[in-house]
């Protein structure tokens, strides 16, 4: 008789075990929540996310939305599922980040009835870009409102969970959650990264990948899409070619121009930025576009910037091969006049900090060092570093670290400040 108990145990402990992700048998990744599973359910009505559903096993987990106790329920073939509004839907539609109102046996915690919850306060966000992460505060910006997330809040790509700094600004999100708290995300839309080849006479220059992503040409850069096919246009000066790629989620494109000839044309390519975005932009008379990339005659032109309430601007710029960038900071009438008059004999800290493109502050001090997976190749907003252990200066702001390491690309959204500690990261265990 014991030896019988014994058996039943272990296999009752195997089932267990064995519980795999969304997509069968793989193993979740870069998550280990300590949540105690539930084994015994007071009432026969709850809603929660779904984090795994085992079609081997035939067992479904559920993350409470109220506590976010876990319990592992049961279901069968015959077992139905249903929309929000009621109507009978296929149970293979349900999915990992789903939040579902559950009603199941106290017995045995098998599903008598699931359907996508209809609480009150249970919401969801499709096609979110407009997103930001906190990481040091656990919260999530979607437009202009701020939710809450917790160690309960599962990210999901491709039916395999990843660690929410893995996002990218890049990725269409479905965002779910409950009153003010963020329960699950999924990537709808994700990211690849796009590299280029035989470019060397367009170093120097631009590339211009859909018109989602336009970056200044240099030597092994990496850059981050959003997964689709998109013409990809490379420019120096007079040089122009371009091609159709396809980026394809956490995979690497490598766009090869070595077998594409290049058309000669007489003109280079600018970009205008004005700090006031009603401001009329004129080049040699002619109204265009500031804040895009305007493609020119080679040679000399000139250009002016006005708008109501501030000074006109106007310069003379030369064109030539390569992709320039011009900042145009208009000053307020009254401001202008004012400078005229009496001119500062001091400098203030910000006016003489090193700032990058994006007006970012380089830090004369402080550091980030990247020490692992050893080896790894390491690139920061792109523009490769080195191999993991590296330092550089550490630049304010939100960027992106991404890592290649055994072929395979992972990516990190991290926000720095100057002023603290240097910054350490290690991603092997990421």
């Amino acid at each position: 008789m014991r030896k019988k108990l014994w058996t039943i145990s272990a296999v009752m402990l195997f089932a267990v075990m064995t519980l795999s992700a969304c997509t069968g048998t793989s193993s979740v990744r870069h998550r280990n929540t300590n949540t105690e599973t539930s084994t015994a359910v007071n009432a026969d009505k709850s809603t929660g996310v779904i984090r795994k559903i085992d079609k081997d096993t035939n067992n479904i987990v559920i993350y409470s939305v109220d506590d976010g106790t876990k319990t592992i329920y049961s279901y069968d073939k015959g077992t139905t599922a249903y929309t929000k509004s009621g109507n009978v839907m296929s149970f293979d539609k349900l999915s990992c980040g789903d939040i579902v109102d559950i009603e199941c046996n106290n017995t045995n915690q098998k599903i008598k009835k699931i359907s996508i919850s209809s609480r009150n306060k249970v919401w969801e966000n499709t096609k979110v870009t407009n997103f930001k992460v906190d990481e040091s505060t656990m919260t999530m910006k979607i437009g202009q409102s701020l939710y809450s997330y917790s160690d309960s809040t599962f990210v999901f790509s491709d039916g395999e969970e990843i660690d929410i700094s893995e996002l990218n600004s890049e990725d269409r999100l479905i965002v779910r959650g409950y009153d003010t708290s963020v329960c699950s995300v999924v990537v709808d839309k994700g990211h690849g990264y796009v590299t280029l080849s035989g470019d060397q006479l367009f170093t120097g220059g631009y590339v211009d990948i859909g018109g989602r992503v336009v970056k200044v040409i240099e030597e092994g850069m990496l850059l981050i899409v959003q997964e689709g096919s998109y013409k990809i246009e490379v420019r120096n000066g007079k040089y122009v070619a371009d091609k159709q790629i396809t980026v394809t989620r956490d995979e690497k494109t490598v766009a090869d121009f070595s077998d594409v000839a290049p058309i000669v044309t007489e003109t280079g390519n600018v970009r205008i930025n004005v700090n006031v975005s009603e401001a009329v932009l004129t080049v040699d008379g002619a109204v265009m576009s500031a804040n895009e990339v305007l493609t020119l005659a080679a040679g000399k032109h000139t250009i002016k910037v006005s708008a109501d309430g501030y000074s006109d601007y106007s310069t003379q710029i030369e064109v030539d091969k390569g992709y320039k960038t011009i900042d145009v900071t208009l000053k307020a009438a009254a401001d202008d006049e004012t400078s005229k008059e009496t001119k500062s004999e001091t400098q203030t800290e910000t006016e003489t900090a090193t700032t990058d493109s994006s007006g970012n502050v380089v830090s004369q001090k402080n550091k980030v060092t990247v020490s692992g997976p050893e080896g790894g190749y390491i690139y920061f907003d792109g523009k490769y570093m080195g191999t993991a252990p590296v330092t550089f200066a550490l630049v304010t702001g939100e960027h992106v670290i991404s890592v290649l390491y055994n072929k395979q690309i992972n990516s990190y959204t991290v926000n720095l400040s100057e002023g603290g500690d240097d910054v350490k990261y290690d991603f092997t265990s990421k």
